[in-house]
């Protein structure tokens, strides 16, 4: 009694919100099944209760399954499931006990149709890759436009300036130049269009982050720029992954970082050990976390949600094409990277996966050690070496 008085209070509530609901016993029995349920799924009441669970379909049968063996509560997205009669619907479901007052358990099923929903994401996902396909055939007409229009223009005086010393020395260089900027374009679409699979290796970050830096000691002296780099760089585990494609990620993030600081500033570079949980199956994995900030004038909150889409640029001479590479790169190796930005300059951070060997390697003994209490090596964002001051220039 106590059970069904649940079940139809349940019922009341979630049908107010777009769900069905079903319940089976311990067998996988349907005991009860709600009109609205039943209309999800296409089907009459009568054809679903007092069947098994395998009524409702394959599509259920895996998170169903997993509820009545494990007497958990479980749930899944973006379920396609086919109707009776051929339809294509996209539901979601979450499933839960139901005690009753004699002891006895039910499983509750409830179901949403998110058909609606989807197809308006899918539309409006068309619409904004439309509009990006439409921004970079803008731009690529643009950059290659551009050094066509000063290859004409000499083409069109050198049969006067042909005698023209001067004249000729100029038209040399420029051709050149412009050739060089059309090839480099092209170059950059095609890394981005075909991005080629890492080569793994083993690399050192620290070794790494160091020669970029090597690179840029003539500017960073001129621009007045200080260097810091956290001790979480010379305790980070090794990288398994093309050395020279990751050079080239963290190669223009140092060069992005010192092109938003003319006028001076600091660069932190850092990183740490971290755990969490790994968002597609929610087991909790390791991951190095590489930080690299500037104190530049920062990034607008309009162009900080689109500076990693192809052609997007802040730059008077930019291409748009760096931080989308290293986007790619970046997600070839299975990390991610994020931006945030504000008055006080801009950050970077960029995520790899470690297997747990690699933490345990990083580990070096010492009087204090290495890890702290949480496991994390040794610097966080909450006390990245910009917040706190404690950096330690190398």
């Amino acid at each position: 009694m106590q059970q069904d008085m649940t079940l139809r209070a349940v019922e009341s509530v979630l049908g107010n919100l777009g769900y069905g609901t079903i319940a089976l016993n311990d067998a996988g029995v349907v005991v009860s099944v709600s009109r609205s349920a039943a209309d999800i799924l296409h089907m009459k009441q009568g054809q679903i209760l007092g069947k098994e669970y395998g009524i409702l379909g394959e599509s259920f049968f895996q998170v169903i399954q997993c509820a009545l063996s494990r007497r958990v509560s479980a749930s899944q997205d973006d379920i396609v499931y086919t109707t009776p009669d051929g339809m294509k619907r996209f539901l979601s479901c979450t499933l839960c006990d139901i005690p009753g007052g004699d002891g006895s358990r039910a499983v509750g099923l409830f179901v949403r149709d998110d058909t609606d929903l989807v197809e308006r994401e899918c539309a409006a996902e068309r619409t904004q890759r439309l509009a990006r396909i439409g921004a970079m055939t803008a731009s690529i007409a643009h950059d290659i436009k551009n050094p066509l229009v000063a290859l004409k223009t000499f083409a069109e005086l050198f049969p006067q300036k042909y005698h023209d010393r001067d004249f000729r020395e100029t038209f040399t260089s420029i051709v050149q130049n412009e050739i060089r900027r059309i090839d480099d374009m092209v170059s950059r679409l095609l890394d981005y269009a075909n991005p080629k699979k890492p080569r793994l290796e083993t690399v050192r970050l620290d070794t790494m982050i160091t020669e970029t830096l090597s690179l840029y000691s003539l500017r960073v002296t001129e621009q007045r720029i200080d260097i810091r780099k956290g001790s979480g760089l010379s305790t980070a585990p090794h990288l398994q992954g093309d050395g020279g494609q990751l050079r080239r990620v963290f190669n223009n993030l140092i060069l992005n970082g010192i092109e938003a600081m003319p006028n001076g500033g600091t660069l932190s570079i850092d990183a740490a050990v971290k755990s969490g949980k790994d968002r597609k199956n929610g087991i909790m994995v390791r991951h190095i976390e590489i930080l690299v900030a500037d104190t530049g004038e920062g990034i607008s909150g309009r162009d900080a949600e689109k500076i990693f889409e192809p052609f997007y640029t802040t730059k008077k001479n930019g291409s748009g094409l760096g931080l989308s590479i290293c986007k790619k790169i970046i997600e070839e190796h299975g990390g991610t990277i994020q931006v945030s930005s504000g008055g006080g300059g801009t950050c970077f951070t960029v995520r790899f996966p470690l297997p747990d060997a690699a933490f345990v390697k990083s580990v070096r003994p010492g009087p204090k050690g290495v890890a702290n209490s949480s496991g994390e090596l040794p610097l966080g964002i909450e006390d990245a070496p910009w917040l706190t001051g404690k950096a330690v220039n190398r």
